[in-house]
């Protein structure tokens, strides 16, 4: 009875051992340096940045998945927020140049709220979408702080002075930072002080999606839109992806290209075009149906298309019906309107989130069949804003 016991002992003292010698946990940098803004400017309503760590500072020679990150915070005071966090390999030793690495090299890896407190602390992030890391490149991490909260002047994350540029940063307290038209950056020589957790690679092929569902919005009849869907290989050997279909009620709206022999090695990802044609006016719901020897997935994929063009006048919109949700058929390209009171005669009105200082707010009507001499009017309220208000319109 007592070997039965001390052998069970042993074996469990291996399995534990074992298990944690699977898992990694790194620090890069011991700086004190604050002001710098890097990973983000908690005193700025909006922030990105973009930090290189070398393949020597991470030191794992062999692909692992990196499963969290965290950031040492200054602790002068307490405060919650909203990130969006990217990865991506790189070949780059810092930036010699005022240019952001583009976003299509990235993969998002978290998208969610933390909080921080009023004491100095390093500040966790467990990565919804584990990163496969693969052992030999340099890595490049992304904080998009899109929240439009400001805090403190004196909310720092701590930062390591560098010889080179291995920081970009941008912060602004009225727009946030456009992904498709990035604006330059500003260069520092500080990377911000990280710790990783890594830990093996999955055996075989493992397969992983950016995305389990992809909504295309609202689409003009007789328009096709695409949107790129991410698949990676979070395992140890070849991932072959044999065939990729849609299914369901509306499935001939939707497309894929590639739709098969799609070969994705250890850590790498390959991008997929997924588009929605709207040959029907309504709303359209189908399943991109993906197989391979990783594992099968599904996503869901939704759209709606306007009808036909509006050919009734006069045509009148008070927003009275709409909740917080633009009409149906009216859009707000960069998200920037929304529906709300204060309108005036229904008391319901569209308007802008923020204080718009630069750039265009745009806001689409639906498609109109336009008369002769057609006119549009609208009541504008807070003429006290500097803006000028446009009202241009395509053929036909």
């Amino acid at each position: 009875m007592k070997k039965l016991f001390f052998t069970s002992l042993f074996l469990i003292f291996c399995l534990g051992f074992q298990l944690q010698a699977q898992k990694t946990n790194v620090q890069i940098g011991d700086g004190t340096e604050t002001d710098i803004h890097l990973p983000m400017a908690p005193y700025w309503s909006f922030s990105y940045s973009q930090v290189i760590y070398t393949a020597d500072e991470i030191g794992v020679s062999e692909p692992q998945q990196l499963t969290k990150i965290a950031y040492k915070y200054n602790g002068n005071d307490s405060w919650s927020d909203h990130a969006k966090i990217f990865i991506g390999h790189t070949s780059l030793n810092d930036f010699t140049d005022t240019t952001w690495v583009g976003h299509d090299n990235l993969t998002q890896v978290y998208d969610g709220e933390f909080s921080v407190p009023n004491e100095e602390m390093w500040v966790e992030f467990q990565l919804s979408t584990p990163f496969l890391y693969n052992g030999t490149d340099n890595l490049i991490i992304a904080v998009w702080d899109d929240s439009d909260a400001m805090h403190g002047s004196g909310d720092h994350f701590y930062c390591t002075h560098t010889e080179s540029y291995r920081g970009l940063v941008y912060h602004n307290d009225y727009n946030s930072f456009d992904i498709d038209n990035p604006t330059p950056p500003i260069k520092e020589s500080y990377f911000a002080n990280i710790q990783m957790w890594f830990q093996e690679a999955q055996p075989g092929p493992q397969i992983l999606l950016d995305a389990d569902s992809i909504n295309f919005g609202q689409v003009v009849l007789g328009s096709v839109v695409s949107h790129n869907l991410q698949i990676s290989n979070m395992g140890s050997e070849t991932l072959e992806i044999s065939n990729i279909s849609c299914g369901g009620e509306n499935s001939a709206c939707f497309s894929c290209t590639p739709a098969s022999n799609i070969s994705i090695g250890s850590g790498q990802s390959e991008n997929i075009v997924v588009s929605y044609a709207a040959t029907e006016e309504g709303e359209h719901h189908a399943t991109l149906q993906i197989t391979s020897n990783g594992g099968n997935e599904e996503v869901a994929l939704e759209g709606s298309s306007i009808g036909t063009y509006v050919t009734t006048f006069p045509y009148h919109e008070t927003f009275i019906d709409s909740n917080q949700d633009l009409p149906f058929g009216w859009m707000s390209p960069d998200n920037l309107w929304y529906v709300g009171t204060n309108g005036q005669d229904d008391d319901r009105c569209v308007g802008v989130k923020f204080q718009h200082q630069s750039g265009d707010a745009i806001l689409v009507t639906p498609p109109f069949v336009l008369p002769n001499a057609a006119q549009i009017s609208f009541w504008w309220k807070n003429a006290d804003v500097a803006a000028v208000r446009v009202a241009p319109y395509d053929s036909p």
